[in-house]
């Protein structure tokens, strides 16, 4: 864990700079108006994961703030969530009828 105390500027505590720190899989999913982890921020740490070889994937919604609002974006968030749980770290296959989005790290090209 890092001494937040000793941090020169705020730039050290944003998300992405914890992202070498980082050992498991991680599913995200941004908006491109999110004031709390900004977009750019998501892509940093999506980045930075999908270099050090984890499964990884990023979603990004337009119109969207921190909290979903619009009902088909918070429907496709959950289901792309338990399908990247189930195909992660469950090893399993989810009974709903559910297109999966390309995972990085984890789908071959042929298997998203």
């Amino acid at each position: 864990m890092r001494d937040h105390q000793s941090t020169s500027s705020m730039g050290s505590l944003a998300p992405s700079s914890f992202s070498k720190d980082w050992k498991t899989r991680l599913n995200s999913s941004s908006s491109y108006v999110l004031q709390v982890v900004t977009p750019d921020q998501s892509r940093k740490i999506y980045q930075a994961l999908k270099e050090k070889g984890l499964p990884v994937a990023l979603v990004e919604y337009e119109g969207e703030q921190h909290g979903f609002r619009k009902a088909e974006n918070i429907k496709y968030t959950l289901e792309q969530q338990m399908v990247f749980f189930a195909r992660v770290v469950g090893g399993f296959q989810v009974a709903d009828d559910i297109s999966p989005l390309k995972i990085d790290n984890f789908d071959t090209s042929s298997d998203a």
